[in-house]
């Protein structure tokens, strides 16, 4: 499926960044904005899933690239292992939306540029590019399990109108009598005004299908600096 592709993909990507690439790219991106800005992409991906980069994202501003990203490049052993350890990180539920909502900002303005310059620049936007896709295809597959555990595809959600109460029996046309301090069968079936109607006919279907539409209603949670920028994200999102 999506996931596995996604994987092969970062895990391809991954196995092209060596120690050697990542002291190149550290030495040739000094004062290039384009290396500095991929750098920072992939700060943002691996920030807190480990010791290598501790970094709040709300602090970095969005208008220039984070001024540490280089430094992290100065021990590019335990780089490399943060970027190994990413696809773990994100099936553990550790990569917060912060971080990848981040990554897609600076990565966008990598692109702006013409030129990367070193290709090792252009090899770890590769990886911050499958990265990226990877947590997106995580939280897809992850959406799509709490769907199937609550008894309704995503597909039944969307389309499937809410099944139709069944009809009251109507009340008999003769009264029918009935035993002394008892109320005849067509008596009961009136309900007396502001009484609770009956439930509808699939609650499972009903209750899954009003969760989601709750969680579809309900605002993702951006980083405020990002906010503002809705076009240059969106350009990032797009597919090649």
């Amino acid at each position: 499926g999506g996931r596995a592709e996604a994987f092969e993909a970062l895990k391809s990507t991954l196995d092209e960044i060596s120690v050697k690439s990542v002291l190149d790219f550290r030495s040739a991106g000094a004062g290039v904005l384009a290396a500095e800005a991929v750098a920072t992409a992939a700060a943002c991906t691996i920030a807190n899933i480990d010791e290598t980069v501790q970094l709040c994202i709300d602090d970095i501003d969005p208008e220039a690239p984070w001024v540490d990203a280089l430094k992290i490049l100065g021990k590019p052993g335990h780089f490399i292992n943060s970027l190994r350890r990413f696809p773990w990180a994100t099936d553990a539920g550790r990569v917060p939306e912060d971080n990848i909502m981040a990554a897609k900002h600076f990565l966008a303005m990598a692109e702006m540029e013409d030129d990367f310059g070193h290709p090792a620049v252009f090899g770890l936007s590769r990886w911050v590019e499958c990265a990226i896709n990877y947590w997106e295809e995580h939280c897809l597959g992850s959406a799509e399990t709490e769907l199937n555990d609550s008894g309704i595809s995503a597909d039944a959600a969307r389309s499937e109108p809410s099944p139709p109460r069944p009809a009251q029996p109507a009340a008999p046309s003769a009264a029918v009598a009935a035993p002394l301090g008892q109320v005849a069968p067509h008596q009961r079936v009136a309900a007396p005004p502001g009484s609770r109607q009956p439930a509808s006919a699939n609650p499972l279907a009903r209750s899954s299908a009003s969760n989601l539409g709750a969680a579809r209603e309900q605002p993702s949670r951006i980083p405020a600096p990002f906010v503002a920028d809705r076009s240059v994200r969106q350009r990032a999102a797009a597919p090649g």
